[in-house]
């Protein structure tokens, strides 16, 4: 798998799962898949605090590594994935790199940051393009090439589809951790366009769907749910 390397998408807070699954049906939406994701990310060693976290992604510009642990009804699978903003301090619209955890995969993604992981990639050179690594190994990997993991969520992901709005999926998470912290909520909807539009039609398009689950531009999220998590739950 290989994903586009642009993504556009708004998030909204959730109070009320069980109002919300009725605003998502009541639109035509409907639950294609649900999962059990473990997320881990990786930033430099150098950055000590969320408002170095915060800088160095968000004006810096800096690309967050993430592999993602997931069970799904169709087994298991681990993917790896590089994020970075296209505009600084703007998060609903980002490169996304993203492939599974090969060789050829890993290789892929991270060839994608740039000379930070040069040798890595290189030395992976010398495996088989198939060879699937283990989480366990990319993590050593990742922290030889001056990353830590420095956040590790798990989460309950549901995603719906609507067959009017083939470009749109919106996925809705649950971080059972943020229950026990002071954040006032635990769960988001994401509502993300994939396809060829322009980041503005993106825009327009990604509204149009907020809209039908009674959102408007005013409930955005400047940062997802896993970005709300850093002050309560990150270690540095």
């Amino acid at each position: 798998m290989s994903t586009t390397p642009f993504e556009y998408e708004e998030r909204y807070k959730v109070t009320d799962l069980e109002k919300t699954w009725g605003l998502l049906l009541a639109a035509r939406f409907v639950l294609t898949s649900a999962s059990s994701q473990t997320d881990h990310w990786f930033i430099p060693n150098n950055i000590m605090s969320p408002d170095e976290q915060s800088h160095w992604f968000d004006y810096e510009k800096g690309y967050a590594v993430r592999i993602r642990e997931q069970v799904t009804a169709h087994g298991e699978q681990a993917i790896i994935t590089a994020k970075q903003l296209i505009h600084a301090g703007d998060h609903s619209t980002m490169t996304n790199h993203e492939n599974r955890l090969s060789v050829a995969g890993v290789r892929q993604v991270l060839s994608s940051i740039g000379s930070e992981f040069t040798e890595l990639v290189n030395n992976l050179r010398q495996r088989k393009d198939e060879d699937i690594l283990t989480f366990l190994e990319v993590k050593n990997f990742l922290e030889q090439a001056g990353r830590k993991e420095y956040i590790t969520l798990n989460k309950k992901r549901t995603t719906f589809r609507n067959r009017d709005m083939q470009d749109i999926f919106i996925d809705l998470d649950v971080i059972p951790a943020l229950q026990e912290t002071t954040l006032g909520y635990s769960a988001a909807i994401e509502i993300e366009y994939v396809g060829n539009a322009s980041p503005e039609e993106a825009r327009k398009i990604v509204r149009t769907a907020s809209q039908k689950l009674g959102y408007n531009a005013r409930d955005v999220l400047a940062v997802a749910l896993p970005g709300q998590a850093i002050p309560y739950l990150a270690t540095f």
